[in-house]
């Protein structure tokens, strides 16, 4: 959904093949980032600082998002776009960043994390819709879109 959202400022002016490519994208690496991120989270990852911990969403959620749109960057009509990448390496870290942190400590210790995963799953696209309109306002890109 967060990949739809993000993705949708290039519909209007290229249609919809790109967002349903970041979508699909968006859940294919999803997927094995939330395998990858268990094993991390039974392992390792409990004896890391917090302070290290904090680092660690935003940076991932950035690779994430940009890993999403460079697989989905060939429905694009002109076959490629970095901006698209950059784009969705902001909109991955302003949604993941806030998300993961949490979601990583209540796993470490043991607790359910149902409250934080419902949060994600509202507030998520808007972040991701957001990140994404920030990053192309900075660029100075946002009025031709």
């Amino acid at each position: 959904m967060t990949s739809l959202l993000a993705t949708s400022i290039y519909a209007d002016a290229y249609g919809w093949l790109f967002p349903a490519a970041a979508t699909l994208a968006g859940v294919a690496t999803g997927i094995a980032l939330g395998a990858g991120m268990h094993r991390l989270l039974s392992g390792k990852l409990k004896r890391w600082p917090i302070a290290l911990l904090l680092l660690f969403g935003p940076l991932i959620g950035a690779l994430w998002g940009g890993l999403v749109a460079l697989l989905a960057t060939p429905a694009l009509p002109w076959g490629g776009d970095g901006l698209a990448v950059v784009a969705a390496g902001f909109a991955g870290a302003a949604q993941l960043g806030w998300f993961w942190f949490p979601y990583t400590m209540l796993r470490i210790r043991g607790r359910g994390a149902w409250v934080v995963v419902l949060l994600a799953m509202v507030a998520g696209p808007l972040l991701g819709y957001l990140g994404t309109h920030a990053a192309f306002g900075v660029a100075g890109l946002g009025r031709i879109m």
